[in-house]
């Protein structure tokens, strides 16, 4: 782009929408995820951590074999075009519509841990689908 005869870069922000990705993680595992997803945590032939794009979608796992509650990360611009292709509809036992899952394979664990921004990242106290929201 140009500003008169001088060329000028232009940084383009705030043209994705935001993105909170919500995950109860595994019973005795939530200080180890308070950074992001940790590889240590996930083992078997197929390594993949779940992410729902709404807070019923981990809260139904809190407390169930999972620490009682869930990790809300948020993510930077740019997660979006990264990981879109990992967002898949998730049924789930209350019939609500528009939650989605996102399978993150460890080998990509770095890369998604750097587009959460932590400074926005909390941790939510749930119990088997019930949480103070």
């Amino acid at each position: 782009m140009l500003a008169g005869a001088t060329p000028v870069l232009v940084h383009n922000c705030g043209d994705e929408d935001p993105v909170e990705l919500f995950r109860s993680p595994g019973e005795g595992k939530k200080a180890s995820e308070a950074g992001g997803l940790n590889a240590a945590n996930h083992d078997g032939p197929h390594p993949t951590a779940y992410l729902s794009n709404m807070a019923e979608g981990a809260a139904q796992y809190a407390g169930n074999g999972h620490d009682p509650g869930f990790h809300v990360f948020a993510m930077k611009p740019g997660f979006r075009k990264a990981f879109g292709d990992l967002e898949f509809p998730l049924v789930n036992k209350n019939g609500l519509k528009g939650v989605t899952e996102w399978r993150i394979p460890s080998h990509r664990f770095d890369e998604f841990n750097s587009y959460i921004d932590h400074s926005k990242t909390r941790w939510v106290d749930a119990y088997q689908g019930w949480w103070e929201g």
